[in-house]
């Protein structure tokens, strides 16, 4: 819904979503003031009924997100979902031109440097992150494991766990991001204003999205950083496990393994066949 809202409507919801990356007390602050920031800045009367409309709708819906999970037995869980629920609608209403300057800012010393193939790879893998951190939560995973770890006693969420339920959430939402939109280039090419992570990817790099070849090669780098990260996810549950004698918690591999099957629901004829860790 957000993200198919006019120009001038985004802009507005991008510059208020927009959080403090660097620090943490700002950030903080930032998320303690926006259900009154949404309520006492009203939407313009430029803006189309229908968006004013659903504007005082969405702000009703995330004052109510807001007060709810402040019912969270644990407050570090609180605060990572007033936060988490935030970043997801900035990743929802970021434009495409915002997201290719962030990019452009954050590559421009390696650029510098040449065009070496070990520039080339290191370009490869900050576009690819830059991209994930933009743009995956429009998957939401995160958020849906942060909501459900709201059963949990506050004992259950000691330790590293909420780090790792932030980091499991992450694998899906990269897996998930990178699939679908691989999946729905060609539709998207059709739209100016899409976010579409493979069609920015070939912008940057300066490829043609029709070669086969460069969806093969995004989908490998995508499968060798997840790949990382499900390694990591199973060595710190199996650290978790050995410190605690009363561990009730995920199978992890399991999970991870069903991951995998995200992309059967985005038929391509690109397939690559990643075996579970």
């Amino acid at each position: 819904m957000l993200s198919c809202w006019q120009v001038e409507t985004r802009a507005h919801l991008e510059q208020l979503f927009a959080l403090d990356a660097t620090d943490a007390t700002l950030r903080r602050e930032q998320i303690e003031a926006m259900p009154a920031r949404l309520h006492s800045e009203p939407p313009s009367e430029s803006w189309p009924f229908h968006c004013r409309l659903i504007y005082r709708i969405f702000t009703a819906l995330y004052q109510v997100f807001y007060y709810d999970s402040e019912r969270a037995v644990d407050s570090r869980l609180k605060r990572a979902l007033q936060e988490e629920q935030l970043v997801v609608l900035a990743s929802l209403v970021v434009t495409k031109e915002n997201v290719l300057q962030h990019l452009q800012e954050q590559l421009s010393p390696v650029s510098e440097k040449g065009d070496g193939a070990s520039q080339k790879g290191e370009l490869d893998v900050m576009v690819l992150d830059g991209l994930w951190r933009l743009c995956r939560k429009r998957w939401q995973a995160t958020l849906f494991l942060l909501c459900d770890a709201m059963v949990l006693s506050a004992n259950s969420l000691e330790g590293p766990r909420l780090s790792f339920i932030k980091d499991l959430g992450t694998y899906f939402e990269q897996e998930g991001c990178t699939a679908h939109d691989i999946t729905k280039w060609s539709r998207d090419n059709d739209r100016m204003d899409a976010v579409n992570i493979y069609l920015l990817w070939c912008e940057v790099l300066h490829l043609n999205p029709g070669d086969s070849a460069n969806e093969r090669a995004m989908l490998a780098l995508a499968d060798q950083k997840n790949e990382t990260l499900s390694r990591r996810l199973i060595n710190q549950d199996l650290m978790m496990m050995l410190e605690s004698s009363s561990y009730e918690w995920l199978n992890v591999k399991e999970l991870l393994k069903r991951a995998q099957k995200i992309r059967s629901f985005y038929p391509s004829q690109i397939r690559l066949s990643q075996s579970p860790p």
